[in-house]
């Protein structure tokens, strides 16, 4: 038994009853529920934080176990040509910048969109007051 009196079985369908509003199965003539204890709510909330984070780091585990990582999801760039060279060069300049490899791999993703990555760029140059390309002391206010 359980220091609240009811025995195991008891105390897990009242969880199951507060914790999944299962309160149509109170009306039922044969089931018993308690109303207005909430002795077992507290107990089954704290008995829900250490499973699901155990059930989270098991499905965590067995993820890079299996080798279901982000890292291996992302589409590399495996060899250049001129094609890709001219798709990531985005000021037409004949070199590709880390920044303008780094939009074009986050775009190729699908980890961003195009607008986000203008809007961040955007705010960039505001804050170049000098159009330097870098931010530095001179262009503190």
């Amino acid at each position: 038994n359980f220091h609240f009196g009811q025995v195991w079985w008891e105390a897990l369908y009242s969880a199951a009853v507060s914790t999944l509003k299962m309160d149509s199965l109170c009306a039922l003539e044969s089931v018993e529920c308690a109303r207005g204890d909430t002795l077992p709510l507290v107990a089954t909330v704290c008995w829900y934080i250490p499973t699901y984070t155990i059930v989270a780091h098991f499905m965590v585990s067995t993820s890079a176990y299996l080798g279901f990582s982000q890292d291996s999801a992302l589409h590399k760039v495996k060899r250049l040509n001129t094609t890709k060279l001219k798709d990531m060069d985005r000021d037409g300049d004949g070199q590709v910048t880390r920044s303008e490899f780094l939009r074009s791999q986050l775009l190729e993703n699908n980890l961003v969109e195009a607008d986000a990555i203008d809007a961040i760029l955007a705010n960039f140059d505001i804050l170049d007051k000098d159009r330097s390309g870098i931010l530095n002391k001179s262009d503190i206010a």
